[in-house]
């Protein structure tokens, strides 16, 4: 927008008799002083309602989220913070344009009272850990082998199983993913530890050259490591693949092989594909990321009445 001070008019669509334009779907986007030149960005061109992820145009987030909320513009604003600030910054300038927003981020170990003040502001933090488990959870895979059984002639229960096997063995295999898996959540629940004790600016005023914060912080590593050993020992693949960030291990690449994809890229497509193709696997992923997927079916809703 060159002139920060112009209104812009944006058309939304456009409704046909025949070869002729009957009506246009318009909208007027005032100057806005106070939302930021990307989000107003953000807003020509999208739908009236907008989903901010985490991620770049490249990653994982934007396709799947796309397939399983075409009505929405999905975007990609890198870190959770940015997807916070977008929604935030639309939400609070609600006076200058009628777009709708909300944001999905990571869970990143967040604790439930932080995880229900974003929602609050139409910010949902996944139930599982990173989009990665919503692709290898077992509703995926099962999608995924059913269409390659079809296309190749396999049998089904076979590379469900297979997949499932390889992987857990793949767990196994790896002598200190257990550690390293256990280790990285405890960092992140000491991380979010740390900064729920810094002290807000009024506390600085009032404590003058000396802060008092606790020197030692509980570490969950134990129990943690504890969990990891349970859920392998019970096979509960779904169980960590939820929880655990696992795309640094062999786990994901060995699905992909065990359902006969080219490789872990080449079934990602696939999950993506079956999303668009597949309803029942649509909404098994949706109630994955409930509320939000709720909170969404309830808009869309309300928008088709309007309209």
């Amino acid at each position: 927008i060159a002139n920060p001070t112009a209104n812009v008019v944006i058309l939304r669509s456009c409704e046909w008799n025949g070869n002729q334009p009957k009506a246009w779907d318009a909208e007027l986007l005032e100057s806005g002083e106070n939302l930021p030149e990307d989000l107003k960005r953000d807003i020509l061109g999208a739908r009236r309602r907008i989903l901010f992820v985490e991620g770049t145009t490249n990653s994982l987030d934007l396709p799947l989220y796309t397939a399983l909320f075409p009505e929405l513009s999905v975007i990609p604003k890198g870190s959770c913070n940015e997807v916070v600030r977008a929604v935030k910054g639309l939400r609070s300038s609600q006076e200058h344009h009628h777009v709708q927003a909300f944001g999905l981020i990571d869970r990143d170990d967040r604790q439930p009272d932080e995880t229900r003040r974003l929602a609050t502001d139409g910010i949902f933090a996944l139930d599982v850990c990173s989009v990665e488990s919503l692709y290898y959870c077992s509703d995926a895979i099962e999608a995924v082998a059913h269409r390659q059984a079809v296309s190749l002639g396999c049998e089904l229960g076979a590379m469900v199983v297979a997949a499932k096997r390889d992987a857990l063995e793949a767990i196994g295999n790896d002598i200190d993913l257990a550690q390293r898996m256990a280790a990285k959540r405890s960092e992140r629940r000491v991380r979010s530890q740390i900064e729920s004790l810094t002290p807000d600016w009024r506390t600085i005023i009032q404590s003058g050259e000396c802060l008092k914060i606790p020197s030692t912080i509980e570490s969950s590593y134990p129990g943690e490591l504890a969990r990891f050993n349970e859920l392998v020992n019970a096979k509960d693949l779904d169980g960590l693949v939820a929880r655990y960030s696992l795309r640094e291990s062999r786990v994901f690449d060995k699905i992909a092989q065990s359902i006969r994809c080219i490789d872990r890229a080449d079934y990602e497509r696939m999950v993506v594909a079956r999303t668009r193709e597949d309803e029942p696997l649509a909404d098994q992923l949706k109630q994955r990321i409930r509320p939000l997927s709720d909170l969404l079916e309830a808009g869309r809703n309300q928008l088709a009445q309007e309209q």
